[in-house]
């Protein structure tokens, strides 16, 4: 079950992401302005964290679930199909962000509505997973099922070392940055 518990502790790195970015919007909303090089490194992070290895083992367990007729296809799709929305906002905010910052016309308050977009299916998403696919593993896969996911995780650990340490690193950095610039 170690994957599952890796799932979860990414969940929770990313929601801190998340907040960051409502803190951002809120400080815009209120005249501030947006630090979108902090928005774009928030974003970097969350692409990196479910690029890594997340959204694979996600999908590999709920595959599993549904070998055993316990996850419909339905629900499968479902989270492939989330997991392929998320990765296309995440490209348009990043978009949106680059081109705001080469002075490009474009209203602030589109890149706001893409942003809170991202965020809310971002959150929705995470939210259904642990309500329905996380549940579901703990009930029904067996010793063996997990003893497969976590050969897979160290196979994928030791290929992703290295962006596991720029995750850390970006994450501590972000916060660090956020901190500061609203203390």
């Amino acid at each position: 079950m170690k994957v599952l518990d890796k799932l979860i502790s990414d969940h929770a790195q990313m929601s801190k992401m998340l907040v960051i970015m409502d803190e951002e919007i809120r400080v815009f909303v209120e005249g501030g302005t947006l630090d979108y090089l902090l928005l774009q490194t928030a974003l970097d992070f969350m692409d990196l964290r479910t690029t890594t290895n997340h959204h694979i083992f996600e999908e590999k367990m709920a595959s599993i679930l549904m070998l055993k007729g316990v996850c419909d296809k339905k629900l499968f799709d479902h989270l492939e199909v989330d997991h392929e929305r998320i990765s296309f906002l995440g490209n348009e905010l990043k978009n949106a962000i680059d081109n705001v910052e080469q002075d490009n016309q474009l209203p602030r308050i589109w890149v706001l509505s893409v942003m809170q977009e991202y965020i809310n299916v971002q959150r929705r998403h995470m939210l259904e997973e642990e309500k329905t696919i996380f549940p579901m593993a703990k009930l029904n896969l067996t010793t063996h099922d997990w003893a497969s996911l976590d050969d897979l995780a160290k196979e994928m650990l030791v290929s992703t070392s290295e962006e596991e340490a720029e995750l850390a690193s970006i994450q501590k950095d972000v916060i660090a940055w956020h901190m500061e610039s609203h203390s």
